[in-house]
């Protein structure tokens, strides 16, 4: 894939046969899924100039149109305070992107609809993804699509980003967003009181909750999204991941192993040989090897552990359990998503700082990597023990 990236505003070059689509949401609102689905291997991840803030555009292709996908930072408003707000309502105000499609989480509907609340009044082309429907149809949640359509003025895309089968509608959608170019026809909310009594007034005849779901849950969310075995799912979950992260640093430190001892008695040899100092030799052989071989260990252990973080957040179930953490750790102003960084702090305290890459503040990343740090790894528990 190319990457013609050239400035604060834009992913890539322009390219007037190449729309640009740009994903616009709040951390935790499956983003990140439906960015993966689409694009693929076909994406791109660094850095926003001068900001440690992850910058991701991608390459989709659907019936022989190609189009740009420009994932921008997780946010919880437009109002341009932390350094992802900024980014995100420069690139919004560029008129970079030919559709925004706007990311809300249907089982949380009334929170996550303040971004797009926000976004009223920029007058840009976009749609409305109501992202895991599955979830709130199994906790009872009912949405008239078709009314919320109408008083928004822009189509309304009801999937789960887990579900193949899912992404022709989106697809589909997309294609005639580009060419009806809707827009929503609500004026420009001054105010974060007038927007959330817009979300009061816009959901009242839309939003239907009840305590039973004819439409039940899979038996795999049943537990998932169980308030006490939801927990002890996701604990065993990250422990699996954990052990198999373990073996596999094993297995990478067994070949490791296998094949630095006999260079490092080799190098002996011949630096006896040669009458190299044996305090040299010590350095080289014994200290540098060594170093390097912890090197490869500890490598691979994060490897595998960055690769079981990917698996659940490919497979859909990293949202739940953001969903099911997002109560708990909003008290201490933190997403749902950090409690995987701390539950495999338990493990190592490495790993659980790595781990912090699921989040997509960077404010509240600083701050989960901050507080990972007073969970005690197994090794501080190894010590106290003794």
């Amino acid at each position: 894939m190319s990457n013609n990236y050239h400035g604060n505003s834009s992913f890539y070059h322009k390219d007037k046969n190449i729309p640009v689509l740009a994903l616009l949401g709040q951390p935790n609102s499956g983003k990140s899924t439906i960015f993966n689905m689409m694009t693929g291997s076909h994406q791109h991840i660094g850095n926003w100039p001068g900001k440690t803030v992850d910058q991701k555009e991608g390459e989709s292709k659907y019936k022989n149109q190609k189009m740009i996908i420009a994932d921008l930072p997780g946010s919880y408003a437009l109002s341009a305070n932390s350094d992802e707000e900024i980014i995100t309502k420069e690139y919004i105000s560029s008129n970079n992107a030919d559709l925004v499609l706007i990311m809300a989480d249907a089982s949380q509907l009334k929170r996550s609809l303040y971004m797009m609340a926000d976004f009223a009044g920029t007058n840009i082309p976009s749609i409305l993804i109501l992202n895991m429907m599955d979830v709130a149809n199994g906790l009872g949640i009912k949405i008239d699509v078709k009314k919320l359509e109408t008083k928004l003025g822009i189509p309304v895309v009801a999937m789960s980003a887990i579900q193949r089968n899912d992404y022709t509608k989106l697809y589909e959608t997309i294609i005639a967003g580009l060419s009806n170019k809707p827009t929503l026809k609500i004026k420009k909310l001054s105010s974060p009181k007038e927007k959330m009594a817009f979300i009061d007034n816009l959901l009242e005849d839309i939003l239907i909750e009840s305590k039973t779901s004819n439409q039940a849950f899979s038996k795999f969310d049943k537990i998932a999204l169980s308030p006490i075995k939801g927990k002890f799912l996701a604990f065993g979950v990250i422990l699996a991941i954990f052990l198999l992260a373990m073996i596999f640093a094993g297995i990478i430190s067994g070949i490791a192993s296998s094949i630095l001892l006999p260079i490092s008695s080799l190098l002996k040899e011949a630096f006896k040989t040669a009458h190299i100092h044996q305090l040299l030799i010590s350095l080289i052989c014994d200290v540098l090897i060594n170093v390097l071989y912890f090197g490869i260990m500890m490598a691979s252990f994060v490897l595998g552990i960055t690769l079981g973080f990917n698996l659940m957040e490919e497979t859909g179930y990293l949202a739940r359990i953001s969903f099911l953490f997002d109560h708990a750790m909003s008290k201490v102003g933190l997403q749902g998503k950090t409690i995987m960084p701390f539950f495999m702090g338990l493990g190592c305290t490495i790993a659980g700082t790595t781990g912090t890459r699921v989040v997509d503040n960077w404010g509240q990343r600083v701050l989960a990597i901050a507080m990972s740090w007073a969970v005690p790894c197994a090794a501080t528990l190894l010590l106290f023990q003794q």
